[in-house]
């Protein structure tokens, strides 16, 4: 996830209303938080950053939530670029939910991550990022498959990854398959079994 604030670039909707009735007042407020300020279909954005590189979403509906200080995007597809127009990463999610206050993120529903540049595509179910520790965690149970374009793969749940420092861990269940290139003191395509647990 970039760190600049969607919230910043949308437009919201306000509604007012008052009552001298606290009971009923009370009801509305809580019923207020169920419902969005601002609803968007066929919702697109572009984000650039300060050192060129940019970001484009797009969503079949983006709700925003003020109070909550929260965006709840449906049927979500991205594609990051670097400062030169390389694609970086694209991906896709059913649902993914966004904090404007701490830039964490939740994507659940068939999830895709690919990066062009590692050759290398995340599959999962569910998947959290939090921006101050730049890390991307399954919750338990939830399988994850990272595999690579060589045929290279590993599998497994609780997954944990650091991006700040680019170190990847699962916690359980882990099996995959390494396939080594020329370069290698083993025969081409040689494989190496990682079983689970």
């Amino acid at each position: 996830m970039h760190r600049t604030s969607l919230l910043l670039l949308l437009i919201s909707v306000f509604a007012f209303s008052c009552s001298f009735d606290y009971e009923e007042a009370t009801v509305e407020e809580e019923l207020s938080e169920e419902i969005p300020d601002t609803v968007m279909l066929k919702f697109s954005q572009t984000v650039v950053e300060e050192d060129g590189s940019m970001i484009r979403l797009e969503a079949e509906r983006a709700e925003v939530y003020e109070k909550q200080e929260k965006m709840i995007a449906l049927g979500i597809s991205f594609r990051e670029f670097d400062e030169n127009g390389e694609l970086i990463t694209e991906g896709k999610a059913e649902k993914a939910v966004y904090h404007t206050d701490t830039e964490n993120a939740e994507f659940s529903g068939a999830i895709l991550f690919f990066l062009p540049q590692e050759e290398s595509t995340l599959v999962t179910d569910a998947i959290s990022w939090v921006d101050e520790t730049k890390r991307l965690s399954t919750p338990p149970g939830v399988a994850v498959l990272l595999q690579r374009e060589d045929g290279s793969y590993i599998e497994g749940q609780e997954l944990v990854a650091d991006l700040r420092n680019m170190i990847v861990e699962f916690g359980k269940s882990v099996s995959g398959r390494i396939v080594l290139s020329e370069s290698e003191s083993e025969p081409e395509n040689a494989t190496s079994e990682a079983p689970g647990d």
